[in-house]
């Protein structure tokens, strides 16, 4: 097949296209038969192709699709279940991802055996060290995971054919394990108590693409729910204790350890806690789901937190038809965890910098301004900011406390630019004076393009509103003289223009 493969894919893809499509009766028979000899045609193992390989032309991605089109129309044969199985448990990534894909579409024909097929995913994510492993040649490391990936497969037969409509999910082994102190061999271990990580490995990124496909809302709408939700409680368990877990020092806690390769899967995790938030009542959220995320380390808790906010905010406010108080509240709770991060405690050491990647992409979540240009959204993204009174509330909370650091200013700057004539000309002046100190707004804003840019919104809402109200006016005309401070030449002028004239403050 390698000197053909192309070739191959063309013609398996053919043959897909004949079922998924129902072909004339002729054309079904030559492609049941082609697929089944792709099916189970034996690949011979090549240095060159790895796991993670993208062999976008292979033929079995194209079986993949043609089994789950017969599951889903109900014109299966009696072993296409089993054969599906199988390439879930195929060694390519692409294939059993595919494999996957269909199996997530069979959900609203068979929701159990769709279940089993999740299931069997997160079962090939587990995966264990032994210590002889790196002794063993390429021959015998493939047997050995033949045999893994197989008895995943049985396992996952034998759950399709019992009775529990929906078995618990698989679970990532513990990460860390406690020994005897060996005196001649402490730098194994990360603890003085002899804790070190165990053997087993999470294989987060290929787990992650699993839950990915999940259809969260058919879920959630099922007699899975609450299933899914337990798995996902202990999924967020795992991952905090395995980046901070419970035994480790004072001295050391907080610092993220093994975390990098997990960032995927943290991500995943985060935005597949968003999916669920709507469907379970806002206190038992927070308790079960939420709570022990905001109670971790600033880098741990950014981390997941981003995604999620980001996730939620997307689906429970930019795109929602009416924004339910629930995902107010939850913002809110994620706000009020940003705000005790360590980048946002002024002191004379604190520059007003963001580290890492996470709070930036938070921070612009929680103001709204994303997410730009999706014309398919039903408010802010689209251009649309009739309904900012309503998030107003976050917004304020957030510039009040964290407007003097550039980077919240900037993004404060973007919303209202965005927002036009929808952002209150009284709420705009009251935040902006309430980053003024001895009457002097902050410094870490000289040099930027902030003051710009604050210039202009005043001109904005003074044209839009000439002429101004007396007590808006003199706020207004206040920002203009600590902008001129900053060395804004345009505030100069502006104090001089028709708006303002016979103002005083």
């Amino acid at each position: 097949m390698p000197d053909h493969a192309v070739a191959h894919g063309c013609i398996a893809g053919t043959a897909a296209v004949a079922i998924c499509f129902d072909g004339l009766a002729e054309h079904t028979t030559w492609a049941r038969a082609t697929l089944d000899s792709y099916l189970n045609q034996a690949e011979a193992p090549r240095d060159d192709v790895m796991a993670r390989s993208r062999i976008s032309w292979h033929p079995k991605i194209f079986v993949a699709r043609a089994l789950a089109a017969g599951i889903r129309s109900g014109r299966e044969n009696a072993a296409d279940r089993e054969a599906l199985y199988r390439l879930v448990a195929h060694p390519l990534e692409v294939v059993s991802l595919m494999a996957i894909d269909g199996i997530a579409s069979c959900w609203e024909r068979d929701s159990h055996f769709a279940w089993c097929g999740f299931n069997l995913g997160l079962r090939l994510a587990q995966y264990r060290r032994t210590l002889d492993e790196h002794r063993l040649d390429s021959a015998a490391r493939g047997r050995i995971e033949e045999e893994r990936r197989t008895a995943a497969v049985s396992e996952a037969m034998r759950e399709l054919a019992s009775s529990s409509s929906f078995p618990s999910w698989v679970q990532p082994m513990p990460s860390w394990t406690q020994e005897a102190l060996d005196a001649g061999d402490l730098h194994r271990y990360d603890d003085e108590e002899g804790w070190h990580r165990s053997d087993e490995i999470w294989l987060s990124d290929f787990a992650s693409a699993v839950l990915q496909r999940v259809p969260t809302e058919a879920v959630m709408r099922s007699a899975a729910r609450d299933r899914y939700v337990q798995a996902l409680e202990a999924f967020v368990d795992w991952t905090l204790d395995t980046l901070n877990p419970a035994w480790r020092s004072e001295r050391r806690q907080g610092r993220e350890r093994d975390g990098a390769d997990q960032r995927q899967w943290q991500r995943q995790l985060g935005r597949l806690l968003a999916g669920v938030a709507v469907y379970l009542p806002e206190a038992e959220f927070r308790d079960r789901l939420l709570g022990a995320i905001l109670d971790q380390p600033d880098e741990i808790s950014m981390r997941m937190l981003a995604p999620f906010a980001g996730a939620l905010a997307a689906s429970g406010i930019l795109d929602a038809l009416q924004i339910d108080p629930r995902i107010l509240g939850l913002l809110t709770a994620v706000l009020d965890r940003a705000l005790e991060h360590r980048d946002f405690r002024r002191s004379r050491y604190n520059d007003g910098r963001l580290s890492g990647f996470d709070l930036p992409e938070l921070i612009k979540t929680l103001l709204f301004v994303a997410v730009e240009g999706a014309n398919g959204a039903t408010r802010f993204a689209n251009g649309r900011w009739s309904d900012l009174s309503q998030v107003l509330p976050l917004v304020e909370t957030l510039v009040r406390q964290a407007g003097w650091i550039p980077y919240v200013a900037d993004q404060f700057v973007k919303l209202c630019e965005q927002a036009g004539g929808d952002y209150p000309a009284e709420a705009f002046a009251d935040l902006i004076l309430a980053q003024m100190i001895d009457g002097r707004l902050p410094a870490g804003w000289k040099g930027t393009h902030i003051p710009a840019a604050v210039a202009r919104l005043v001109q904005a809402h003074a044209d839009r509103q000439h002429p101004l109200p007396t007590e808006l006016a003199r706020k207004l005309l206040q920002i203009l003289d600590a902008l001129v401070d900053l060395g804004d030449r345009r505030s100069a002028a502006l104090q001089q223009s028709e708006s303002f004239r016979g103002v005083r403050l």
